[in-house]
């Protein structure tokens, strides 16, 4: 009886492949004749640049001024003792911001300057005379009229400061969000349902 071979030739198989959802979709797309038709072809453009650049807008209002508010109370909350590391609040805010301030428009520049100089003169203070301190103690013109325990309060929320008032959102929206938030009234039972006495 002849002996059978020790090893087998290996046989030549292709890799199965399973089919992607990537960037093969569009390959097998683009080599379909009915896709060589420019006609068709914008027309799958037109579809996707409007997929895509609908999706990236947003209606975020005041993302500077986030910016400039938030970068300031970083560096005060550094003063206060709040935080340690400036550069991480910094990066943490320069990407929280791109929502904008929560207000229907963005504050003026004079407004904007007035509260990030609130914001930097209690910081200052805190520095120099400590966390603790009472803004009406710090002699600046800023920190006089504010309502705070202390200069750091400030920090924490800005807009106890008149200067910073316009960080409150706007009453309008409070009042929509309330609405929303109300039970609606229970439906009564029908008169034939059964659920009389």
């Amino acid at each position: 009886m002849p002996r059978a071979p020790s090893s087998l030739p290996a046989r030549a198989t292709a890799p199965t492949r399973l089919p992607s959802a990537g960037v093969g979709v569009f390959r097998r797309l683009a080599q379909r004749r009915s896709f060589q038709r420019p006609w068709i072809r914008g027309a799958w453009l037109g579809a996707a640049l409007s997929l895509l650049c609908g999706a990236c807008g947003t209606d975020a209002v005041g993302v500077g001024a986030c910016r400039e508010v938030e970068l300031a109370r970083c560096e005060a909350a550094a003063q206060c003792g709040m935080i340690d590391d400036v550069g991480a609040c910094r990066s943490y805010y320069r990407d929280h911001c791109l929502h904008g301030v929560a207000t229907e428009s963005a504050p003026k520049e004079s407004q904007l300057r007035a509260c990030v100089q609130t914001i930097e003169s209690a910081g200052r203070c805190a520095d120099r005379e400590g966390p603790k301190t009472d803004p009406s103690d710090c002699g600046s013109d800023r920190l006089s009229d504010v309502e705070a325990p202390n200069v750091c309060s400030i920090v924490e929320e800005p807009e106890r400061a008149p200067a910073c008032e316009f960080l409150l959102p706007d009453p309008e929206q409070d009042d929509e969000d309330e609405d929303d938030d109300t039970p609606s009234p229970k439906p009564k039972p029908d008169a034939g349902s059964g659920d009389a006495g």
